[in-house]
């Protein structure tokens, strides 16, 4: 008899416990915190294109009709949904000179808004250079620096700063007038080192010093 009951409460229980369950409401996992574009790995490089965050189930809000520009070659790469063709004001955006070269934009065309971007390799493979050039004013060396004994015999009195890539002078000093902006016709030389900045003295417009520098224009020296 005490078995029995017992089986009977037993089933009561479970009974209970099912009911339970089946009335319960579950609240969503909240991840409205998330960012794929950050995490590490994100993109990848297959025979059939870029894989990443956007071939995973979208996350709220997240933007599903997409386009992958390449700054390199100025032109659609890729497609993700089926986005909008791109308006003027859209390649205005992708077409910005603010864009290192070598890179991958993925835009949401609807919004004109670029979602993500990655620089890539010769190859087209993602890699982790920076996608925005950083603007870079100037570079200090001994030939703009002053010694700590304040000796400056032998060191040049006024000199430039150019970028060989694009022949622009990015930075200067005169040592007696304290000058930065320095006005000085650039007469490009084909001997000059590429993807590089040389120092010139502008009192014999010779070059005595040069090094070579990131796409960002991150000195290698």
């Amino acid at each position: 008899m005490n078995s029995l009951l017992t089986g009977a409460a037993m089933m009561t229980l479970l009974a209970l416990v099912l009911t339970g369950c089946a009335s319960e409401t579950l609240t969503p996992l909240d991840v409205s915190g998330m960012d794929r574009t950050k995490t590490a790995g994100r993109i990848s490089y297959t025979a059939g294109g870029y894989v990443g965050w956007w071939d995973q189930a979208p996350l709220p809000g997240q933007p599903t009709n997409l386009v992958l520009y390449s700054t390199s070659t100025n032109q659609v790469v890729q497609t993700v949904g089926s986005p909008a063709a791109l308006s003027a004001k859209n390649l205005e955006f992708l077409q910005s000179p603010k864009w290192a070269k070598s890179v991958v934009l993925v835009m949401d065309p609807s919004t004109n808004s670029i979602e993500d971007s990655f620089a890539v390799d010769a190859h087209g493979a993602p890699n982790n250079k920076p996608t925005t050039p950083t603007k870079i004013s100037g570079y200090e060396g001994w030939w703009n620096g002053t010694p700590a004994d304040g000796n400056v015999a032998g060191l040049p009195v006024e000199t430039v700063q150019i970028n060989t890539d694009t022949n622009a002078v990015i930075d200067g000093y005169n040592r007696t007038t304290k000058s930065t902006p320095i006005n000085y016709t650039v007469v490009p030389d084909p001997a000059w080192p590429k993807h590089s900045i040389v120092i010139i003295d502008t009192s014999t417009n010779k070059v005595i010093h040069s090094f070579k520098i990131e796409e960002d224009g991150t000195p290698l020296y």
